[in-house]
């Protein structure tokens, strides 16, 4: 019997080749596949690497960001406003105040239009609401003037008046104090500041026409928009006094001058609104200087011959006094120093200058005095010696 050979094959084997067939051609398919996108992936795998820094840089960056504009804003604007808007002083000035008979005549806070003010004229239009007025004019390039026409006037002679003004927006035009109005006959003065370049003018609307009495003059005492100025002026017999902030800047003088009549206030023409928060009016004692006896002095008033507070001779004018800084305000009159007088107990009491009475009131009590004088003060049995040479300010008290 003969043996026949079979070869049987191995399924092992057979799915063995298979497998590694299969892996080997999905790794030369993979190959193809990166061979084709090897730019993009590139572009992501160096996106991935480069992934860290925008994700950490915003955040930091807008740290940054929140942390130092608010410090700006808190810090920076401060010292400029502390520049451009002092705090104005709206209490008369102190050589006013030592002449003041009395409580306000009117204090006028526009609560509401109680007072009766009333256009001069047709195009003033104005608006009384909130604590303040506001005042324009609605022709091209007519003034409008409001005044007050109730209870508060006429003031005929020996007056202080004061308003606090501010424009609506920053403009070259004029506002202004209005006194020694006759609605009848349409005169006025008018005391304007133009705070864009810093000027002021005393002038006069009589029969139609403006007449100048103290030209535009400038003064580093009016305060730019968008700050209000405090401007007043006094009227005693015929002298006119100008204060901006507190402070004298001008005087007008004229024989047989009449500022009587009505109070108020005046803006220029159309393209600006005035703005005013509070109008004051005192009334202060009289005085004369060309008959001392006739009428009552101001209280702290100096002996006859000497200047009266605040008050300059009608027949001259007076520049204000080149002094270095921190010894006499430009205020002072030329040719005179300060005694300010402290009384610090209730009722009237007098000191002698020179060997004259002058009555003295609790509270600061202001006397103006000669350079290059000699002068005895007594007071309550104290006697103070002076020859003061250049201008200053002496304290002295009383109890």
């Amino acid at each position: 019997m003969t043996e026949e050979y079979k070869d049987v094959s191995d399924p092992f084997r057979k799915w063995g080749l298979l497998i590694l067939g299969g892996i080997v051609i999905l790794c030369l398919l993979a190959l193809v596949v990166v061979f084709l996108a090897r730019n993009q992936l590139a572009t992501t795998f160096i996106g991935v690497l480069a992934s860290d820094t925008p994700v950490v840089s915003p955040t930091f960056t807008e740290m940054v960001t929140s942390t130092l504009l608010p410090t700006e804003t808190s810090t920076i604007p401060p010292p400029v406003m502390d520049t451009i808007l002092p705090t104005p002083n709206r209490t008369p000035p102190m050589e006013v105040m030592t002449q003041i008979n009395g409580p306000p005549l009117l204090d006028e806070e526009f609560s509401d239009n109680s007072k009766n003010w009333t256009g001069l004229d047709q195009n003033a239009e104005f608006l009384i609401q909130e604590s303040r007025l506001e005042l324009q004019s609605t022709e091209a390039e007519l003034p409008a003037v409001l005044y007050c026409a109730g209870l508060c006037g006429p003031y005929i002679d020996n007056y202080y008046v004061q308003a606090e003004l501010v424009e609506d927006r920053a403009s070259e035009f004029t506002t202004g104090l209005v006194f020694g109005l006759d609605p009848a006959v349409n005169t006025y003065y008018n005391f304007s500041t133009r705070p864009s370049s810093s000027g002021f003018a005393l002038r006069k609307f009589n029969n139609g026409a403006w007449e100048t009495l103290v030209d535009w003059t400038p003064s580093q005492q009016i305060y730019p928009y968008p700050q209000p100025n405090i401007i007043g002026a006094s009227v005693q017999n015929d002298v006119i006094q100008l204060y901006i902030n507190g402070t004298r800047v001008g005087n007008y003088t004229q024989s047989d001058l009449n500022a009587s009549g009505r109070i108020g206030v005046f803006v220029e023409r159309d393209g600006t609104r005035l703005i005013s928060n509070e109008v004051l009016v005192y009334q202060l004692v009289p005085f004369s200087l060309a008959s001392p006896t006739s009428q009552m002095p101001p209280a702290g008033t100096p002996s006859p011959g000497t200047p009266s507070p605040g008050v300059p001779s009608p027949t001259m004018k007076y520049t204000l006094t080149p002094t270095a800084p921190g010894s006499c305000p430009r205020d002072v009159p030329s040719g005179t120093w300060v005694v300010v007088l402290t009384k610090s107990s209730e009722g009237r009491d007098s000191i002698k200058i020179n060997g004259v009475d002058h009555k003295v009131d609790m509270g600061v009590n202001v006397f103006y005095l000669q350079l290059d004088t000699s002068y005895v003060i007594n007071i309550k049995g104290k006697t103070y010696e002076f020859i003061v040479p250049t201008c200053k300010i002496v304290y002295l008290k009383m109890k």
